[in-house]
């Protein structure tokens, strides 16, 4: 395991499958912070799926946006633990539901974006959510990409 130097700071890089739930929010906040996004889990793993898939935000009512320049460590584990506890509740109450991640991205007007997405396994039906939700856009993972939908 070699280190890396940020901004002064020394990271030991490791596997994410190794990492304890603090510093795995760490290193999302870090992602946020660096203008990149994420899906992850509702144990901060990251979402890889072996076959075609879409993450279309809006999955619960709530979304955090706020200005990336503004958003604080404490307020991201803040909504990152509540949307956590929300999967947890909606996972036992709707075991057969859409899968669900926390997405979290960054848009050109540096805001960033925090919430659940659903993951869809067709595109057409992933856009079709995406607009009836009024989604800006979805993600889609074959081919590490946003599709814009406004």
């Amino acid at each position: 395991m070699r280190e890396t130097p940020l901004c002064g700071v020394y990271v030991k890089l490791q596997k994410s499958s190794t990492m304890k739930h603090h510093d795995l929010m760490l290193l999302r906040y870090m992602n946020v912070q660096s203008g990149n996004g994420f899906s992850v889990d509702k144990d901060l793993n990251g979402y890889n799926p072996t076959r075609e898939a879409y993450a279309v935000g809006g999955a619960a009512d709530s979304v955090e946006m706020v200005d990336n320049n503004l958003l604080s460590y404490n307020a991201f584990r803040y909504t990152m633990e509540l949307l956590i506890e929300f999967i947890k509740d909606d996972e036992l109450r709707f075991p057969n539901n859409y899968q669900k991640v926390i997405g979290a991205w960054v848009n050109d007007d540096n805001y960033a974006y925090i919430e659940v997405s659903n993951i869809v396994f067709d595109r057409a039906a992933a856009i079709t959510l995406g607009e009836m939700r009024g989604e800006e856009a979805i993600w889609d993972f074959k081919n590490d990409c946003e599709i814009k939908l406004t």
